[in-house]
């Protein structure tokens, strides 16, 4: 919960607004003890705040779960909040009723006068957790591109208040900050890093960054999603830079397209010719297992350069891919 000098800095910071900020309530359907809280917490700044903040009911829609709070000024709200503001998280509560109604006021960067004119809509959840040092940093950052941009809505979440979306999107270490449902990232990303991944999505490499990252964070189904539906282009990059323990995690996302699609990988046959020049011994057997889990004809003549191999054991794994492909 706010405390008497965090609710006096909200009061005395929104004194002069012309129009109130709203704090937009939004119920479950249990009326849980969460609920409960949320909505407390909200009527005790619109008490404290004398005209300058207002509480209404809202339906929900559009929040990846409830009960939730959002903050709105002029009809917009791009802020919202999954969770209580308290402990450390107070901090970047109050800077957002503080900042919302300034807008882009004041950020010249030149990152910022960008993403005030964006025209894309992105979403960005923070996964978070009150006794976690470093995620108000990471909550400052999100808000503050909603701040600048109407087009961003924010979302602050309780990872354990709300176990069902962490687990989800696996954040299981926090800060977790993911970009439409998609990028995601483990640790706090600065302004500046977060803007510049929302103004990078039509650039070509914005698939392999999203495939990469949802490898690193352990959403391997995600990341098998994203090949069957967009195709393999960003594998070939996370797999070339690889390390032994990751292909594990590349491995198991090629057993799932596979089972789903077996061409998918057909178009990036050609480009993994280099991992099998590589100086690592294990990075050669493992794409050699690679390719003849793919099976294509493309891949025999591949697996034959193989065969020749110093290390005996990327020889042994490229003659059972080519048993494996002449079996199928």
């Amino acid at each position: 919960m706010l405390g008497d000098l965090d609710l006096k800095r909200i009061k005395d910071g929104l004194g002069n607004l012309e129009v109130p900020l709203e704090i937009i309530f939004h119920p479950d359907q249990q009326d849980s003890d969460l609920s409960k809280e949320l909505l407390k917490t909200a009527k005790q700044i619109e008490q404290a705040a004398a005209g300058s903040v207002t509480v209404k009911h809202g339906s929900g829609e559009g929040l990846p779960a409830r009960p939730g709070l959002s903050l709105a000024y002029r009809g917009k709200s791009n802020i919202h909040y999954l969770a209580i503001p308290e402990g450390p998280e107070v901090i970047p509560f109050i800077e957002a009723c503080l900042d919302l109604p300034k807008g882009a006021v004041g950020h010249d960067q030149a990152w910022a006068q960008t993403l005030a004119g964006l025209n894309q809509p992105a979403q960005v959840y923070v996964f978070m957790a009150t006794t976690c040092p470093n995620c108000p940093k990471a909550v400052q950052a999100a808000i503050k591109l909603s701040q600048i941009s109407h087009q961003i809505e924010s979302f602050i979440i309780d990872a354990q208040r709300y176990p069902e979306l962490a687990k989800l999107y696996k954040a299981q270490s926090v800060p977790l900050t993911v970009i439409d449902q998609g990028f995601s990232k483990i640790g706090v990303m600065p302004p500046a890093s977060l803007a510049e991944i929302i103004l990078g999505r039509d650039h070509v490499q914005y698939q392999s960054q999203v495939f990469t990252s949802l490898v690193e964070t352990s959403r391997l189904e995600d990341a098998a999603k994203l090949v069957v539906e967009k195709g393999a282009v960003g594998f070939v990059g996370a797999w070339n830079k690889s390390t032994t323990s990751s292909r594990m995690g590349l491995l198991l996302v090629v057993e799932n397209v596979l089972g789903q699609s077996a061409d998918a990988f057909n178009e990036i046959i050609s480009e993994l010719v280099a991992a099998t020049k590589s100086e690592d011994a294990a990075l050669r057997g493992d794409t050699a297992d690679l390719l003849g889990q793919i099976g294509h004809a493309d891949c025999v003549a591949i697996l034959k350069t193989l065969l020749d191999d110093p290390n005996p054991d990327v020889a042994e794994i490229a003659q059972d891919g080519l048993d494996e492909i002449s079996a199928g």
